[in-house]
């Protein structure tokens, strides 16, 4: 895609299209793909407060989403603050999603609040064309259930999620 605003997709469409994937594993997108074009090369991403990398953030999303098949996605209520007036290249992005999750045993609600600062990656290899948006910064709230948050365990050479 173009990098000009008279061709790119609106900073929500765009979020739109690039999130659901990483969490709805329905489909037969790649994580690895998904990550990959959603997010610049090191994000700086927080999970209910707490800082985590790029590799921990892949865990969280294998063993709440991944493992499991979510049956839904809504995505809604987004708010997009333009880097600049009228300008779809980078900006600010807040919005909540939900989506029910079938486990083996089991099927639970997960709801998240994200804002994303979204700009352009000048590191990314290919013609001059094509669409650098990506996440640089992302701060993300989960609820599992509604109720119960996800709590997030960070060592020195390890992550991992409790439920």
């Amino acid at each position: 895609m173009a990098a000009n605003d008279a061709t790119l997709i609106s900073l929500a469409e765009w979020t739109k299209c690039y999130f659901i994937p990483l969490v709805d594993r329905s489909s037969d997108s790649n994580l690895q793909d998904a990550f990959r074009l959603f997010f610049s090369r090191q994000p700086t991403l927080f999970v209910n407060g707490m800082r985590i990398t790029a590799g921990g953030y892949m865990a969280l999303l294998q063993r709440g989403f991944v493992q499991e098949t979510p049956t839904s996605v809504t995505f809604e209520n987004v708010v997009v603050v333009p880097e600049s007036d009228d300008s779809q290249l980078a900006g600010s992005v807040g919005f909540f999603f939900t989506t029910k999750v079938n486990g083996d045993t089991d099927s639970r609600s997960i709801s998240s609040c994200v804002n994303i600062v979204i700009g352009q990656d000048s590191t990314l290899e290919g013609p001059g064309d094509i669409d650098r948006r990506r996440v640089t910064n992302m701060s993300q709230v989960i609820l599992d259930n509604g109720t119960n948050p996800l709590v997030v365990k960070i060592s020195a050479d390890r992550f991992t999620v409790v439920d």
